[in-house]
């Protein structure tokens, strides 16, 4: 653990805490060792015969105690309680709890982990460390139109107690972490897997294109940028425009009941995704959302908010966002 209790009950990091002073473990309140060195970050440890009396296998690993330090020092290692019974979160901000995972847990304490802070009122976002199935070739990126497809040779098997991942399922969120060939440090949330009988197969699976982000492995992290969906990026997009807008419907060609009759152009029905009028390059487009059979285009007209590039066809825009 990275925070302890003094004497006076304050919080102290590991790194901070003074040898000759005592200690004690928030869950257990017994006397814990100050582990400090030159080579691993320090750490508060139980004595070898103590057994605190959380049940919990809390990830020790340098790379579980280098994702907490990346969050504010608040929120980090949180204590909850509910029915009697108390843990320690890794990360916890408002209602929302984030659990980093490099060494193997079993099915059973997922599901107990995840059952318990359910009920407590808490949704999680697990983070697992995959960079040694990454490195090895076992994670791929394949093709897929909905989305980052990847395939995974022998996933592991204790993920399958977590339902079918659904891109806006806040309650539990995965999320895979590898440092990729480029260097670049991504977070991939799963929004799709596989399924045996309604069970979550992860040997084929979709990330979001929406990752969380961070400029280098060591930078500060947001708890909220863990659950963040689509929906909620296109609402703090269109939060952020000075300009009235009105969602609009664009069906396609053949559906004629439920197309976007467009404003400059009124007698046209059903506008095509790609043409050169279509709302993906209007100057009067805010947003445009992608649907099962066609797309919502968030229109401000007359409003103008994109600058026109006077190189593409038709003299319009090339850069309006797609969620």
């Amino acid at each position: 653990m990275q925070i302890a209790f003094d004497e006076k009950g304050k919080r102290v990091l590991a790194y901070a805490a003074d040898k000759g002073n005592e200690y004690h473990c928030p869950l257990c309140k017994r006397i814990v060792n100050v582990c400090q060195g030159s080579i691993k970050e320090a750490y508060f440890a139980h004595h070898a015969n103590d057994t605190c009396t959380d049940s919990w296998n809390y990830d020790m690993s340098e790379w579980h105690r280098s994702m907490q330090s990346r969050f504010p020092e608040k929120q980090r290692e949180i204590i909850v309680s509910h029915g009697g019974i108390t843990h320690r979160a890794d990360v916890l901000c408002g209602n929302q709890i984030v659990e980093f995972q490099h060494s193997p847990i079993s099915f059973e304490e997922i599901k107990e982990r995840n059952a318990f802070y359910n009920a407590a009122g808490y949704s999680v976002a697990w983070v697992f460390d995959l960079q040694e199935q990454y490195d090895a070739g076992r994670i791929s990126p394949c093709d897929h139109y909905n989305g980052l497809g990847y395939k995974w040779s022998y996933p592991k098997a204790s993920l399958q107690c977590f339902p079918q991942p659904h891109e806006y399922d806040k309650k539990l969120v995965i999320h895979f972490y590898w440092i990729n060939s480029d260097g670049e440090e991504e977070f991939n949330r799963v929004i799709w897997s596989k399924h045996d009988g309604g069970v979550p197969n992860f040997k084929e699976f979709i990330a979001s294109d929406y990752p969380v982000y961070s400029e280098s492995p060591d930078s500060p992290l947001k708890v909220s940028d863990f659950f963040i969906t689509k929906r909620d990026r296109l609402q703090v997009h269109l939060s952020k425009l000075n300009c009235r807008y009105v969602i609009k419907y664009a069906g396609v060609r053949g559906h004629q009941r439920d197309a976007y009759i467009c404003p400059r152009r009124p007698g046209v029905f059903g506008i095509k995704r790609y043409s050169e009028r279509g709302c993906s390059y209007c100057r009067y487009c805010a947003a445009v959302k992608e649907l099962p059979n066609g797309f919502e285009s968030y229109c401000c007209y007359p409003n103008q908010i994109h600058e026109v590039d006077e190189c593409h066809p038709g003299y319009e825009c090339s850069g309006v966002p797609e969620f």
